[in-house]
């Protein structure tokens, strides 16, 4: 059955669409959507429409193709969307084509097939260029990574991370040393809290150190390997300062 054809140039088919005031329109070739604009700028949409019909008209395009109109706000559009009007128009002429590719008894089948094949493959194409330039000046950031950032952008705020680091991780390695550390049961010093010797590299350690001590102990209870995992805590905050912090941060944290 033939289908009639109500424009075949991209002129007329403009003038027609701006005529009717519609902006949300498709374009079909049988069920397959292959163009479209769904916004309300009259303007855009022909400029979009232009686009496409002078990329099949370039294509040698042949087959007929189905412009449906849209009266409304609509975010998805398919061939089962109920549209206000529709035309149908052919770019190219089928002979003119034939001819101009230099077939005397042309196949117009098989031309139409893949004039049609090459225009879609230009479609997506130019989408694709569309998608990867507008994806040039968009940072992504991790939102981990970006909460980091955004801490270790506050004035200060790296320095003093690193300063309990370093002093942190000298105090870990000296856990141990009986050189260094000398905890006093609190039965024995009265009713005053316990004390220690001054730690190498960091002055005023007292109470803090306790603390930690102690902390030390009861993690032994329920973690044979605990000196491993400090020493690789240590490790960590000076080969990968990076994931140190991220890890400390994760840990201040948590609320237990």
């Amino acid at each position: 059955m033939a289908v009639s054809v109500q424009f075949t140039d991209i002129e007329s088919l403009l003038e027609a669409y701006i005529d009717q005031d519609i902006p949300v329109f498709a374009v079909f070739h049988g069920r397959q959507l292959i163009c479209k604009y769904v916004g309300d700028d009259l303007d855009a949409g022909a400029a979009a429409l232009k686009k496409c019909c002078d990329r099949w008209k370039t294509a040698g395009s042949v087959d007929t193709y189905m412009l449906c109109l849209y009266d409304g706000e609509f975010e998805k559009i398919s061939s089962k969307t109920a549209y206000d009007m529709a035309w149908n128009f052919r770019l190219n002429e089928r002979g003119a084509v034939g001819a101009a590719m230099g077939y005397a008894n042309y196949n117009a089948s098989d031309i139409t097939s893949l004039a049609v094949e090459n225009a879609l493959l230009k479609e997506k194409l130019a989408r694709i260029e569309e998608e990867m330039n507008s994806d040039d000046d968009e940072e992504k950031v991790d939102p981990i990574m970006g909460a980091i950032d955004k801490l270790m952008g506050i004035p200060g705020m790296d320095a003093l991370i690193g300063a309990i680091a370093n002093k942190g991780a000298d105090l870990i390695s000296s856990i141990g040393k009986k050189d260094n550390v000398v905890i006093l049961d609190p039965s024995e010093a009265g009713s005053g809290p316990a004390t220690v010797r001054r730690v190498s590299g960091v002055p005023g350690v007292s109470l803090g150190l306790d603390r930690c001590m102690v902390a030390v102990q009861d993690l032994m209870s329920v973690m044979n390997d605990t000196p491993d995992l400090l020493e690789k805590l240590v490790r960590l905050s000076r080969k990968e300062p990076i994931k140190f912090k991220l890890f400390v941060a994760g840990l201040r944290s948590m609320k237990v």
